[in-house]
């Protein structure tokens, strides 16, 4: 579990006029688990953004302690939706990261806390690199305090462009990394057994093998 990464899903975009409303929320999150198996009851991190074409503007980071589809829209978070997000231009998309369950098993696994909190932060600090006014409020001086020129905060120069390739900040791919497996669609995830096709008296009759002397 420990060796796998957050995988993201999503873009799902919300109807940020409906998204106080309990039914809508239950249709969402349906619709979430029949491309992904079990992923609202999953917990990881999630994004809120505006989309404008191809273009993704971050606005809003948190993390989900126990499942997604209890907490991505608390009350909190809906205020945020339908009182900043859905008044602005663009679409109002979801991203939503968690760490599926090894092949066979179909599911995601439970991601500790510390491991959501640390992601938060290094989320919020390459959001901010684009929106400096992301809605997040809590860790702005922490995240001040870490930033790093050229990396989570503006700057550029030799210096920088040679620490970024030490760091492999411009490829991220690495050649023996191992290929990362996807998690199955709902629609794969519990194949359906297929009935085994009986054979009729007469092809019975003929599959018999002859008798000896006859």
């Amino acid at each position: 579990m420990g060796k796998n990464p957050f995988q993201i899903l999503g873009p799902f975009e919300v109807n940020g006029a409906k998204a106080d409303n309990t039914e809508y929320q239950k249709a969402f999150w349906a619709e979430c688990d029949e491309e992904f198996a079990q992923l609202s009851e999953a917990n990881g991190l999630y994004l809120f953004s505006l989309c404008n074409g191809k273009n993704y503007d971050p606005q809003y980071v948190g993390i989900t302690k126990k499942q997604f589809c209890k907490e991505v829209f608390n009350p909190r978070n809906v205020v945020k939706i339908i009182g900043t997000l859905a008044p602005k231009k663009g679409k109002v998309c979801l991203h939503l990261l968690a760490k599926p369950k090894d092949p066979p098993y179909v599911g995601f696994y439970k991601s500790p806390k510390r491991a959501l909190l640390w992601t938060e932060m290094f989320l919020l600090m390459l959001c901010r690199r684009k929106n400096e006014e992301i809605l997040n409020i809590v860790g702005h001086t922490f995240l001040e305090d870490c930033a790093i020129e050229g990396v989570t905060y503006p700057g550029k120069g030799k210096t920088i462009k040679t620490f970024r390739s030490a760091c492999g900040f411009d490829s991220f791919a690495k050649p023996h990394a191992q290929p990362i497996v996807r998690p199955p669609s709902a629609s794969t995830a519990h194949p359906i057994p297929q009935p085994i096709a009986q054979p009729s008296p007469q092809a019975a009759q003929t599959a018999l093998p002859a008798q000896p002397g006859k």
